[in-house]
């Protein structure tokens, strides 16, 4: 027999005896489904340091597929378990046609470590085709309250400085309701994360024990890669009396952000002895809503510090606007329509201009700003360095040799921002020059 016959035989006879099964499907349609998109591991894991959990792969198609890789990140707490092998990365996985593939997820963490953040998170990523997919996996880490996506079940809803909240999604407030956060409460948001209030947020801090308002990611303070890290706080149109006194937020896209409301005789909000810092758009925004804010700093957004437009009345007293971050490139302020009250408060900014205010009714008393606008001079200072002690350091209290201080003969507000008391010949701002006090003690 002809050798060439014969090696054609053979190898129809291989192809004769491969299975279905086994042909391996390279088209891009081909797509993995999971037992779950997301593996949440809830137990707290400060108490057992180590938990596993299974999951499986399925192959839907009647041909093979060929997984190319399955991915952690080489520095996640967690670890896969593939074909009986402990692992982080794994390539060229055969999962042969309507067949599924095991995978254990192990997560370990030292519980007397400090740095422990409430919220482990990472994926599982799989190509499979030039297909990309993944599962997303969570672990608790430290003890707190998680409050899952939806509106808070009672109505007159009470949180207390127990332990942290930790909001994972969208958390909202019913019209007709209230949510009341006590002194020292910490609430943390997941990546996009916000808080809807459709009725009413009474935020009640102290000068000793503020709430704050921050991401979720990292305990520290201010770190600009979590600029924008989560949404904010978003107030609704039937929203009303809201109130947030001796507070802290950070590290959102915005600050509060405002639905149009009817101009009528209600305030929308109150704020006292608040700082709004590190946002990644404005600290507030919004439409024909009504503020008042008293010793408050709003601080470092990469947009505007007060961003409002069509109506409303905003009152300021005893207010900083230091806009000085890296990358600013808007005014501190910019009002179209409404009315807008300074009063005894700072503007001030990297811009020579740093006000912006059209077709607005404007009252403006003993500030210091930084604007090129006219008429403004005769009840104010324009173009006067206020100097901030360390504005490097997210600083604002007045130097010793500010112009703002003593400068006021008339005493507003008995209190400054961090509840010191304004002495007979107050200064202008939020933060009342205090003798002999070092920056870092600010």
């Amino acid at each position: 027999m002809n050798k060439a016959l014969v090696a054609v035989l053979l190898i129809l006879g291989l192809f004769a005896c491969t299975r279905e099964d086994e042909i391996i499907n390279d088209d891009t349609s081909v797509k993995l489904r999971f037992s779950q998109d997301t593996l949440t591991f809830d137990t707290l894991l400060t108490t057992v340091g180590s938990i596993s959990k299974k999951i499986r792969v399925y192959n839907d198609d009647d041909n093979a597929v060929k997984i190319s890789s399955i991915n952690l990140n080489t520095s996640s707490p967690y670890q896969l378990i593939v074909n009986g092998k402990k692992t982080k990365s794994q390539s060229d996985i055969l999962l042969l046609g309507k067949d599924s593939l095991l995978l254990i997820v192990n997560v370990t963490l030292d519980p007397n470590s400090q740095n422990i953040p409430y919220l482990i998170r990472d994926s599982i990523v799989f190509e499979t085709n030039t297909n990309i997919q993944d599962i997303k996996l969570e672990a608790w880490g430290r003890d707190a309250h998680f409050l899952k996506s939806g509106e808070l079940e009672d109505c007159e809803t009470i949180w207390e400085n127990d332990k942290a909240y930790v909001i994972t999604d969208s958390l909202v407030v019913k019209e007709g309701c209230s949510l009341n956060i006590k002194e020292g409460c910490h609430i943390l948001f997941n990546y996009g994360a916000k808080l809807v209030v459709n009725g009413t947020l009474n935020v009640e801090g102290s000068a000793d024990s503020l709430v704050r308002f921050f991401n979720d990611n990292d305990l520290s303070v201010f770190k600009d890669d979590a600029l924008g890290y989560w949404r904010g706080i978003e107030f609704g149109e039937t929203t009303k009396n809201n109130s947030i006194t001796y507070a802290h937020i950070q590290n959102a896209f915005y600050g509060l952000s405002f639905a149009e409301n009817i101009a009528d005789s209600v305030f929308e909000i109150q704020l006292k002895n608040v700082q709004i810092s590190q946002m990644l758009n404005n600290s507030i925004e919004g439409k024909t809503f009504d503020l008042v804010a008293e010793n408050c700093l709003f601080s470092n957004s990469l947009n505007h510090l007060l961003d409002v437009d069509e109506g409303g009345n905003y009152h300021f007293t005893h207010c900083t606007f230091a806009h000085l971050g890296s990358g600013t490139k808007q005014e501190a302020i910019e009002t179209n329509g409404g009315k807008l009250t300074l009063i005894n408060s700072i503007v001030w900014g990297t811009s020579r201009e740093e006000l912006s205010v059209e077709e607005t009714e404007s009252y403006f008393l003993n500030n210091f700003i930084r604007t090129e606008q006219e008429g403004l001079d005769n009840q104010n200072t324009l173009n006067e360095d206020p100097m901030f002690v360390a504005p490097s350091l997210l600083n604002y209290s007045l130097d010793s040799l500010s112009l703002a201080v003593n400068i006021l003969e008339t005493k507003v507000l008995e209190q400054d921002l961090k509840g010191n008391s304004r002495d007979d010949l107050p200064d202008i701002g939020a933060l009342e020059f205090i003798p002999n006090v070092l920056p870092q003690e600010e």
